[in-house]
Parts: C-alpha cells; structure tokens; sequence
C-alpha cells in the first residue's frame, strides 16, 4: 500500500533493509506526473513591476463612478471570483463566447497591475522545462470591489490562498468544471457544498448539476491528490455518506435541485484511479460511485473521462453526450 507523506521516511520505509528514499508517484501514460497532482510543485505570487492596488472600499466606488470598469471587466472578474482559481487557459475558455483569449490575456494583465487579480509563478522540480498556463486568484481590489456589486456571493479573501497545493486541486477541479460548461451540461456549481442541511458533515469540493439525456443528475465531486494521505482521507469521506444515502436515497445538496446523486473521485491519472479502486473497493458502497481521470479529459475530452469501479477493475464509461461540442484548445 501507498504510504501517506507524514509516514514516508527514512526510518519507516526499508526495502532489503536499504532505505528507500523514492516517492510512491502515480504516473500517467506519458510517464508524467501531472502538473496539477505534483508533490514536489512550489510557487507563488509573482507582483508586476507596475502595481498599483485600490485598497480601500471608498478608493473602489470612486473607481466604479468615474467609469474605470467595463462591463467585460467586470464579467470577467466575476468568472474568475466564481471559479476561486483558474489558470489561464481555463479563464480563455471560460469567455470564449464573449471576448477572443488575446482580450482575456490583455485584461488580466491590467487586472494584475491594479491589484484586481493575482497571477502565480509555478515551478516543477520534476518537469522544470516546462510552463503550465498560470493560475489566477481574486487580488485585494478584486475581492474589494466583488463584494461590494453583491455581498450575498462568496468571495475568496486573497490572504486565505496560503498554499500552492490549494491552488493545483482548484486549477485541477476547475478543468473538469471548464468541460462541462464547453459541453453546455453545466446547469449548476456549488463549491463545498452543504449535504443534508448538516454544515458539519464532511463536504466534497464540488457539486455539479448535469443535463444529461435521461435528465439531470448532480455529480458530488471529490479531488484526489498524492501529496495526501488519500486513503484515509476517502474511506472517512466516503463512510460518514453512506448514513445520508441510506436515509433520503440521493444526497440532498443545499442550492441544488434534488436530482439522482453520482459520486465522482476526481483523479489525475488512471494508476492513481486504479489503485484506490483496489484499496477501498469502491462498487461494495451502497450509493454509486465513478471515478473521472484527468489524463483523459485532457487527451480524449470528458465524454472519456469518466470509469465505474468494478470487482474485476475498472470499466470505462462512454458518455456520448459530453462529447458533442468540439472545445477549444487546451
């Protein structure tokens, strides 16, 4: 079995009694870690040279009165308010059908002079040649201004994106999020949603309401990633939902309609899928439980993403109908 980091050490971890000093990485077909799923990722915030935040919320009305805000700014803003962090590809994506990606790219570059948004640098010890699109986040006068156009919507506070770990899992959800909108699927997206009115219930990163053919079904998404003890982390999550499913029959999510519930385990490659189908034994819960791979969106699309956990392994599941949109460039 996988160890977890906090186990993974020189005293703990022996092979011929030598010890072993290699991180259990899962990799995908390419041989790669994701960059997304990458414990040996760091980074940060990276300032411009110009940079020239608005503070203050009196400094922000006088802003919006004297017109320095377009209303593609603002829908921009929103979008990314609303994805808590995108990379920039994904944020491209995202308002694809309202401005071209160079419109989006030159916005977010003033948005990062003004203090309107935060732009992270990402560094790859173990792919260092290469250069992921970068993540973005609410800055100081974003979040500022957001909260004063509608205080009722939730806003992440710049200050609490203390981890790049919370940036990979966000950028990571946000793409299988981006392809279901691509897909024009996405009905409804709930972060950290609520399950059964019960705010101390352990909650899953996501909730996605889904036009399928059949009708709508709710996919309560949980990221898996290797720089923690996943094992522990699921089996808990996944037991503390099984007294919920016995009760109602579905999971009633607060802010969402009460459809058929599909738990999906959000995983960056298939070994990764394949091992913990192995460990806990996912088809033995009472409710259902798919696993999503993210080396398949990013290849085939979503409609290939998806696979259903079985006795004998796992069983991919074809999903014609998130495949009918042709998206843009990844």
């Amino acid at each position: 079995m996988r160890s977890s980091i906090s186990d993974f050490n020189l005293d703990s971890q022996r092979d011929d009694n030598k010890e072993s000093i290699d991180f259990p990485y899962f990799y995908n077909q390419k041989g790669e870690v994701p960059i997304w799923d990458n414990p040996t990722v760091n980074g940060g915030i990276r300032r411009p040279s110009v940079y020239k935040p608005t503070t203050t919320l009196s400094g922000v009305i006088t802003n919006i009165q004297r017109g320095y805000f377009k209303e593609d700014d603002l829908t921009l803003l929103k979008v990314l308010g609303d994805s808590m962090c995108s990379n920039e590809n994904q944020l491209r994506r995202y308002m694809s059908r309202k401005m071209s990606a160079s419109k989006v790219s030159q916005k977010l570059k003033r948005f990062r002079e003004q203090g309107l948004a935060d732009r992270w640098t990402i560094l790859n010890d173990l792919q260092p040649e290469y250069k992921p699109p970068a993540p973005w986040t609410i800055g100081v006068s974003g979040y500022t201004l957001l909260k004063h156009i509608n205080n009722m919507d939730f806003v992440m506070a710049p200050e609490r994106w203390n981890s790049i770990k919370a940036i990979q899992r966000f950028v990571a959800m946000n793409e299988i999020r981006c392809q279901l909108a691509e897909q024009r699927v996405l009905r409804n997206w709930v972060w950290n949603a609520v399950i059964a009115n019960n705010p101390h219930l352990t909650r899953p990163l996501g909730v996605a309401e889904v036009e399928t053919p059949s009708g709508r079904i709710n996919f309560v998404i949980e990221r898996v990633q290797q720089a923690k003890d996943f094992y522990t982390f699921l089996d808990n999550k996944l037991q503390k939902w099984v007294p919920v499913y016995d009760k109602f029959k579905f999971f009633p999510i607060k802010r969402m309609n009460e459809n058929q519930t599909i738990v999906v385990l959000y995983c960056s490659t298939k070994t990764l899928a394949q091992e913990i189908q192995k460990s806990l034994q996912l088809h033995k819960y009472p409710y259902t439980i798919w696993l999503c791979v993210e080396e398949n969106l990013m290849d085939s699309g979503i409609g290939k993403g998806f696979y259903l956990p079985t006795e004998k392994g796992l069983k991919r599941i074809d999903l014609g109908f998130l495949d009918k949109v042709e998206p843009l460039e990844q």
